[in-house]
């Protein structure tokens, strides 16, 4: 299967031809998947269709599947058949889903995947994945430190008003406690072009 079967599979999904704001939280989305988990996912399918679904391996993959919840493993029985949830089993899912993300989030994510009004089994289980992948995210993008904000000193923004007075310029409010380097750099530009007039 190609990259190009592949997109065209792409293109069916909500999450990707729809609003530009689901995409943040879409699978497909390249800054959500470096590893091209749904490329991978997308030709399985495409190749468990023409696989026989009594082979004792592929039910054993099943399982260890489903067995993989919010990045633990929990003891569950094998899938046998992917059996649509339960009103009760619907209920806790969403309630354990509310605990992790935000009423915003928690949308973003079940729009992009197209989540179903009555989700079978297997839907849960990329559901699971889903929030798993965005949780592990958004902590990496947490943990991330901010580049530190630089001044520029008294002496350069004194320096930065005489001459912008003495270009002509209006340097009222230019004089403050604080003046960030990227401040300091646009009004410096100001006062040289401001500069280079008055010469000519």
């Amino acid at each position: 299967m190609s990259m190009e079967d592949v997109y065209k599979h792409r293109e069916k999904s909500m999450s990707w031809k729809g609003d530009e704001k689901k995409r943040k939280y879409s699978p497909w989305n390249p800054e959500n998947d470096p590893q091209l988990t749904m490329p991978k996912k997308t030709a399985i399918r495409q190749l468990f269709k023409f696989i026989p679904k009594d082979d004792p391996t592929i039910n054993k993959v099943m399982e260890l599947d489903a067995q993989t919840e919010f990045g633990e493993v929990k003891e569950v029985e094998m899938i046998e058949e992917n059996k649509p949830l339960t009103k009760e089993q619907l209920d806790s899912l969403f309630t354990e889903l509310r605990v992790l993300l935000s009423k915003e989030e928690l949308d973003g994510i079940l729009s992009s995947l197209d989540f179903p009004r009555m989700p079978k089994e297997s839907d849960v289980v990329i559901l699971r994945q889903a929030v798993n992948d965005y949780l592990a995210r958004k902590s990496a993008e947490q943990e991330e430190p901010k580049p530190a904000v630089k001044y520029a000193t008294k002496k350069q923004i004194s320096t930065l008003i005489e001459r912008g007075n003495a270009a002509g310029l209006n340097t009222t409010g230019w004089l403050k406690s604080e003046m960030t380097e990227s401040e300091y750099t646009d009004l410096l530009s100001t006062v040289i072009e401001a500069e280079n007039e008055k010469k000519e």
